[in-house]
């Protein structure tokens, strides 16, 4: 977040707290959710397109809100906060996350990017 976007150490630290707390929240929501005679509908595909300053926290909130509910993700981070981004999908592979369930699309702001934010 320093190097990428030019968070001072305080800020950096905040935002990763922030991103720990939605973990631990909707890690929290996504098992309040089962419940006896609930019928439960994903929406099936939601796109996270976080902005450059705050790449981890938000990023996180919309990824992790996403899959507690049932959905799949596309993950296009800021082109100014690539690197942030692509921590964040390793972090959630290292967590166990299905191959696929997160799909990782560091486009720029060009054709290609516009089309996954339309």
């Amino acid at each position: 977040m320093a190097d990428e976007c030019g968070k001072t150490l305080a800020e950096a630290d905040i935002e990763l707290c922030e991103a720990i707390d939605f973990a631990r929240y909707y890690g929290e929501q996504a098992v309040a959710l089962e419940r006896p005679g609930l019928r439960f509908a994903p929406f099936g595909l939601i796109s996270v397109i976080p902005p450059w300053n705050f790449p981890v926290a938000i990023a996180c909130g919309g990824i992790l809100a996403a899959l507690a509910a049932g959905n799949s993700v596309i993950f296009k981070p800021a082109p100014e906060a690539r690197r942030c981004g692509s921590l964040i999908h390793d972090a959630l592979l290292a967590a166990s996350l299905p191959p696929g369930l997160v799909a990782f699309v560091p486009t720029d702001e060009d054709d290609a990017g516009r089309r996954v934010i339309e």
